[in-house]
Order: C-alpha cells, then sequence, then structure tokens
C-alpha cells in the first residue's frame, strides 16, 4: 500500500517536472528520490541531497498538488544550497510559493486534473511565507514588471545569494524617480526577506 502511492506521488512529481522543464527551460535536480513521512512536521521538504519528503497524510488529499510543484520548484532554484537557503529564506522560499501559485493553474490543465480551487485558496489566505510574496510583489510593482510569470521566473533562476542584488542593480540602472521606488522596495523587503517565518 505505501509502496503504490509513494510510485503513485513519484510519477506525479515525474510529471510535473517535465511540465515545469518545459515553461523554465531548464532540468530539474530532483534524483526521483521520494520519501512518505509518517506524522511529519511538515507538509513537503526539498532536502540538499535533491530528495523530496512528503507528509504522508497528504498523498490522497487534493491539496498535495500545490506541495508537490512548490517542492519540485525548489529542484529548478539556482544557488539552491543549505547556506544560501538559511542566509535568504525568503529571497527562495516566497519566489517558489508566488510561482508555484501562478503556474498551478497550467500544470493541473496539462495534467487533466481537476481541483476546486478553493481547496488552495484556504491554505494560502494564512500562508506562513505570504509576507515574503507582499515584499516582492512590492519590488514587482515598484519596477512595473507586469508579467508576473517571467519576473519569478527570473528570480528562480538568479542565484539565491544573488537575488537582493540583482533587483537593486536593476533600481540603479533605471535612475530616476522609478528607479528610486525600485531601490526603496528593495531595501525595505530586505529586512522581511532574510527573516524566518517559521
Amino acid at each position: 500500500m505505501a509502496e503504490d502511492a509513494t510510485r503513485r506521488i513519484q510519477e506525479e512529481l515525474r510529471q510535473i517536472a517535465a511540465i515545469l522543464e518545459e515553461v523554465i527551460g531548464r532540468e530539474s535536480n530532483w534524483n526521483r528520490e521520494l520519501y512518505l513521512i509518517p506524522n511529519a512536521d511538515f507538509l513537503g521538504k526539498k532536502p540538499f541531497d535533491c530528495r523530496i519528503e512528503l507528509d504522508d497524510a497528504l498523498v490522497n488529499l487534493d491539496v498535495r498538488w500545490r506541495t508537490l510543484i512548490h517542492e519540485i520548484l525548489h529542484s529548478f532554484s539556482e544557488g539552491y544550497n543549505l547556506r544560501d537557503y538559511n542566509q535568504f529564506y525568503g529571497w527562495e522560499e516566497g519566489v517558489v510559493e508566488r510561482l508555484q501559485r501562478i503556474v498551478r493553474p497550467q500544470i493541473l490543465f496539462r495534467l487533466g486534473i481537476i481541483v476546486a480551487e478553493e481547496t488552495f485558496a484556504s491554505v494560502e489566505a494564512g500562508h506562513p511565507f505570504n509576507p515574503y510574496i507582499e515584499a516582492l510583489e512590492r519590488i514587482r510593482q515598484a519596477l512595473n514588471a507586469e508579467a508576473e510569470q517571467a519576473f519569478y521566473l527570473q528570480l528562480l533562476k538568479t542565484p539565491i545569494r544573488e537575488r537582493h542584488s540583482a533587483l537593486l542593480q536593476m533600481g540603479i540602472r533605471m535612475g530616476g524617480a522609478r528607479g528610486k521606488r525600485v531601490l526603496a522596495a528593495v531595501s525595505a523587503a530586505r529586512s522581511v526577506l532574510e527573516r524566518r517565518v517559521r
């Protein structure tokens, strides 16, 4: 029974990774290992040896899709290592969580999966990573970056430790009042994005 569930979730992760490889234009570094953890104190994890761990209570719940997509997105993140992750926690978790919410409808559509949006909305309304997303959204709005998916994909492809400085450089290059707005948004966001919320 547990082996069947593991194989099924591994296949779901494989399909998600294949779609994201097309969307992102690079390969996932997930090593294809999945561990279902009984009584886990987390929903999902992607440790730095590139396996994925999932709370086994999720395996038959529709809400699992958001966790699977989130964890696989870490496998595409440039500079995903323990030191940088711990130091720039929100710069990674905020980017990955927002991107998960953006690409999830596309992925589920391609997989032929129908899940009511309310299933995810109730979890995401009070999600601990929301302050990170709000800080990143203020930067995106200051940049006037209307293409939300492109903004977060660019951050995902930027090494975690360089995401802050890359956005500062964009503000500096812009100059003028708009550049100042970007610099102010990036500076204000830093205190939020470099603080652990859980």
